[in-house]
């Protein structure tokens, strides 16, 4: 079938756009930066049925796509996901079209092979009929090992053949394993093998198992190969590993003694549970692992143990043990006996190994002490190790049980141990006694909490408070995530104090983790591409701009929002502009040359053959001179330099040159100030013999980058100056990466500039204002305190009020000294302490308060949040764009705004501090840069488009749309029968004459119940008014209002009214004639 639309949109007249303000060519590049990396990785959908399907479309799958199989039951499907690499921005993706919607049966089995592929949503069922080697692997062969990739939300159950197989067997390197569950297993070999060996010199397996179930693992009657979990062999145990395996829940995981089996370096154990299982995580083989965070629950059967030890620097840590029946071997923590001069495949004697803060409650065993004596020429007991701040009660077996009573060179401190027999039961085969401040013989008075379901210490009376001795590095949070305090720890897994926090780290149900469908449901992966699906293509060009200017890049992107498979657009009648090139995927792009009118008709292709064209009308505009200057240079830096030095790039002088070699050499030049950065001129060395590949980048700082122009190649023509123009930026910094030249070998890889101009515009403020007021809040019994003459600043989120702390800045902006608009503006914070990765939240709160005053009781309320982030470690700084804000202060004050912010955690219990404007050492106190210009903002015929994605959010929502300009859009979550006060998106503009302006949205509103918002100018009447726009299934331009306004500083805002209504752009132009 063959389908057809024609479109014409109405003529933009040819305009003469001249420069808005700073801070909206700062949106303006923001946007193009996000329609590059959507749309030149343009996500296309391959629906596949089969495993040949699968092969055929990695054929030609690029980055981005997503290979969609249809829901039902296949039988013997074979499945090679390899032939076609993503990235990590970008991966390429199978999934199942409905989460469990795809059964594989009989000998199906999985193959992910490459770097950036995903799985997800699959089901892999039944006994095949058939021995196989593996149900998935991370490898095409044993040449082109899996790398980056990913198997989630899919479920393995009772697929075992005749003899048994390795369910999942990873090998490479940055593999993950998540969100799956595996049950069933009832035949031999392990669930899961991670390999070590086949890995190129220096490459670090560091692969990912979180959030999974494992689930029924049948008996093996004590043979081999029954693990769970292994990884590495006796033949790797050398290798530094680096994997980390992390809440995931195991049950009735029988197989053998190891349900865990280390065989490698530096692994961590984190937040796991391990319930009802006949077996441990056993330390076998390597040495510097960490054991955290992990639930051990038993029924009392003699097979359930805990932890064993082999080898050197392990730390056990903040772990809970509870009605393990084990012994010989099978205790709850279990230090082996070693051999001398242990072989790859022995048993290494335990040295140094960290036991502390652990809960072992009814255990029939709690510490077994050189288990395996006498066997093997095992004869080394363990040594140069401690047992620190654990608490334990017992009321079976004795405690401690030594297997080599020789074990002398180890340290009891700090522990708190009971038995409810007595003292006489605290030892069992070993002569000692012990020192209070090393045992301690006392009940640890421990109370079953139901909602927890573990025991936890009476919060007023148990000995365990406060109790901890020594300093343990490793001991800064307990079994939950709470923060332990500087001294006076707890003894055991829990630091008390606090309220219950309702869901400690480890899972403590199968329905925690798994797979988000079927029995035990588990939460779904948010971040797996879906894609798009349809049937006919039908072409969007809505969000297309159609407005260029000779010189400067452009890059924009046709869309289509439906079709089978990929889609490809072409062009049928007339040309592009000169300089400008459209890709298979839809993107216009590169430097148009020449300035004109050119209209033609673009296709969209589907993989069925199916087509819809459009009609459209690129205008190309020579670009404005005024205030276009060569800027001044101050300092140049490079990379290296092979003798010919970075001066000699910026010296008159065609004689000289600066040269380095290798791939990714640089040279960076600096300006004394911030200014409008728009073009480089360069001569390149040999510029007629050879073509340069570079790319070229600014930077206000130094050390956040923006890449204005990607993998740029010069001419090979002319060794004279050439121009390289980008769309106008706020910069300091200019910097160009070198990737090799027309004539590279592995002997020439040189990038050599002779000379090296930067062009733009210099009529650019910029001031560092200091923070005025600072102070933290805490809640509880601390919430009429004042902290404001601290010398840092607190934030942590807790769910009782007696830990949650906050903390708020505040800034004066004389408006005289600022004299322009604000183009940019960011606080600066630098972190002083982080026990914890956390994620914190800035909200704009009114300038009501004073650092000397403010408390919990009084604290300001926030009105929106302006941004969130990761936290980065001590001694780094978090930078906070808080433009909008600035602009919407300075715009409603017009004598002088103060500027206030609070920073909230999103992450429970975690702690970090900041430093204050206090701080002894002036340099590592927080300040606010704040850029601005003094030209003309919006002089006539100028249009200035902002992207909504980059202001205030709550409640809008930014969700990703292929069709939207930039990919993304907004949506507001809740409705306002008035006006709100909070949770407006700020657009701020300026006039420095008086003049017309007339203000435009680009909308998507479904429904009649989803499309109006608030909309005002304060600075105009001050007053919302409700704004209706179109019913209209894909995007729309309509506009407001036109304004007649004086000269001064404004902003548009714009406010939720309907929840589901959709913006993507506001365009405020002085063109009045103009229709976007």
């Amino acid at each position: 079938m063959i389908h057809a639309r024609t479109h014409e949109p109405p003529l933009c007249p040819l305009t003469l756009a001249a420069r808005p303000s700073r801070f909206l060519f700062l949106s303006i590049l923001i946007c193009c930066t996000i329609t590059l990396a959507s749309n030149t990785f343009a996500s296309s959908i391959h629906i596949v049925s089969s495993a040949s399907d699968v092969t055929t479309a990695m054929l030609t799958a690029q980055p981005g796509d997503v290979l969609v199989w249809t829901d039902g039951t296949y039988n013997d499907q074979a499945i090679g996901f390899y032939g076609a690499n993503g990235t990590a921005e970008h991966p390429i993706t199978l999934r199942a079209q409905t989460p469990g919607g795809v059964i594989l049966t009989g000998n199906s089995k999985i193959s992910i092979g490459g770097e950036y592929l995903i799985v997800s949503g699959f089901e892999l069922s039944g006994p095949p009929t058939s021995t196989l080697s593996y149900s998935v692997q991370f490898r095409e062969d044993s040449s082109n090992l899996a790398r980056h990739c990913r198997l989630s939300n899919t479920r393995i159950n009772n697929h075992d053949g005749p003899s048994g197989h390795k369910w999942i067997q990873i090998y490479g390197s940055n593999n993950r394993v998540d969100h799956c569950s595996f049950e069933n297993k009832t035949k031999i070999s392990q669930t899961m093998v991670i390999w070590l060996s086949g890995l190129a010199s220096g490459e670090i397996p560091n692969h990912r198992i979180d959030h999974n179930a494992f689930l029924g693992h049948t008996s093996g009657g004590g043979a081999n190969d029954w693990e769970t979990i292994r990884i590495g062999t006796s033949s790797t145990v050398d290798v530094d590993a680096h994997c980390v395996i992390s809440d995931n829940y195991f049950y009735q995981c029988d197989g053998e003694l190891e349900t865990i089996s280390n065989k490698s370096n530096f692994n961590r154990y984190l937040r796991n549970t391990l319930e009802d299982c006949q077996g441990q995580l056993s330390l076998r083989h390597g040495n510097n692992c960490h054991v955290e965070g992990n639930f051990f629950s038993g029924t009392g059967d003699s097979y359930e143990s805990g932890v064993r030890i082999h080898g050197k620097n392990h730390v056990v840590i903040n772990n809970y043990f509870q009605n393990l029946g084990g012994t010989n071997g099978r205790g709850s923590i279990v230090l082996g006996e070693g051999q001398l001069n242990a072989s790859s495949s022995g048993y290494v004697p335990v040295e140094n190994a960290v036991v502390a803060f652990n809960t072992i409650v009814n255990c029939k065993v709690a510490f077994e002490i050189g288990y395996g004596i006498g066997s093997k020429d095992r004869t080394v007991p363990p040594s140069d190790s401690i047992f620190a701040n654990n608490a334990v009660y017992g009321s079976l077996n004795d405690l401690i049980r030594y297997r080599d009573p020789a074990a002398d060179d180890l340290t009891y401190q700090g522990n708190i141990m009971y038995h409810t027999s007595g003292s006489s039961a605290l030892v069992q085969d070993k002569t000692i006694s012990f020192a209070s401040d090393e045992i301690d013989f006392v009940d640890p008075q421990l109370v079953f909490d139901s909602t927890a379901n573990y025991y936890r210490p009476d919060s007023s009376t148990s000995p365990v408070l406060d109790a901890a001795l020594g300093s343990y590095v490793q001991s800064d949070v307990d079994l939950t995530g709470r923060l332990r305090p500087w001294s006076s720890k707890d003894v055991g897994a829990e630091e008390i104090s606090g309220a219950y926090t309702a869901s400690p780290h480890a899972p403590r149900m199968a329905s925690d983790v798994g797979v988000s469908w079927g029995t035990n449901a588990g939460p779904a992966p948010t971040d797996i591409p879906v894609g798009i699906s349809g049937n006919i293509p039908e072409l969007d060009a809505s969000g297309l701009f159609n407005l260029a200017t000779t010189g400067y890049a452009y890059a924009q992107s046709l869309g289509s929002t439906s079709g089978n498979g990929s889609i490809t657009y072409s062009i049928v009648q007339g040309n592009l502009p000169p300089g400008l090139t459209l890709a298979s995927d839809g993107e216009i792009f590169g430097h148009p040359s020449q300035a004109g009118v050119y209209p033609l008709t673009v296709q969209a292709t589907d993989s069925d053959g199916d087509f819809d064209q459009h009609q459209l009308t690129l205008y190309v505009q020579d670009p404005q001179s005024s205030n276009h200057v060569q800027l001044t240079v101050n300092s140049i830096t490079a990379s290296s330099d092979d003798g010919n030095t970075p001066a000699e790039s910026q010296d008159d002088s065609y004689n000289t040159r600066w040269a380095a070699d290798g791939l990714g050499q640089w040279i960076e030049y600096a300006l004394n100030a911030p200014a409008i950065m728009t073009k480089a001129k360069i001569a390149w060395h040999d510029g007629d013999l050879r073509q340069a590949y570079f790319t070229i980048q600014t930077s206000m700082d130094a050390i956040y980058w923006t890449t204005v122009l990607p993998n740029q190649t010069s001419s090979g023509t002319s060794s004279s100056m050439g121009s390289y123009y980008f769309d106008p930026i706020a910069a300091q910094y200019i910097r160009v990466i070198g990737h090799g030249n027309s004539l590279t070998t592995s002997t020439n890889t040189q990038i050599s500039i002779v000379e090296f101009e930067v062009w733009g515009e210099d009529q650019f403020n910029q001031q560092t204002v200091a923070i005025t007021g600072d102070s933290y809040i805490q809640g509880g019994s601390s919430a009429a305190t004042n902290f404001g003459s601290s010398d840092y600043m607190v934030v942590k989120l807790q769910t009782s009020e007696n830990y949650y702390r906050k903390s708020l800045v505040q800034a004066d902006l004389p408006f005289a000294s600022i004299a322009g608009t604000v183009t940019s503006a960011m606080l600066n914070l630098k972190v002083r302490q982080l026990n914890d990765p956390a994620t914190h939240g800035l909200y704009a709160i009114d300038s009501n308060w004073l650092a000397s005053t403010v408390n919990w009781n009084n604290q300001p309320t926030p009105s929106y949040l302006i941004a969130s982030q990761s936290i980065p470690d001590a001694g780094q700084w978090t930078v906070w764009n808080i433009t909008g804000h600035t602009a919407k202060q300075l715009a409603t004050d017009t004598t002088l705004a103060s500027v206030s912010c609070l920073i909230d955690s999103h992450t429970h219990n975690s702690f970090s501090r900041y430093h204050t404007s206090e701080a002894s050492n002036s340099a590592d106190r927080p300040s606010i840069d704040l850029n601005t210009n003094s030209s003309t903002i919006l002089p006539a015929t100028t249009r200035v488009y902002y992207e909504t994605e980059f202001t205030p959010l709550t409640p809008w929502l930014i969700e990703t749309n292929s069709s939207a300009s930039s990919g993304y859009g907004v949506t507001a979550t809740s409705t306002a029968s008035s006006p709100p006060s909070d949770g407006h998106l700020v657009f701020p503009f300026s006039l420095t004459q008086a003049g017309t302006v007339k203000i435009w949205l680009r909308s998507l509103c479904p429904t009649g119940s989803s499309n109006s918002v608030w909309i005002r100018i304060p600075q105009n009447d001050g007053t919302f008014v409700a704004k209706h726009l179109p019913i209209n299934s894909s995007w729309n331009w309509d506009d407001w209002t036109t304004l007649s306004l004086g000269a001064g500083n404004y902003t548009l805002e714009i406010a939720h009214r309907e929840s589901n209504t959709q913006l993507d752009r506001v365009l405020i132009t002085t063109d009045t004639s103009f229709q976007p």
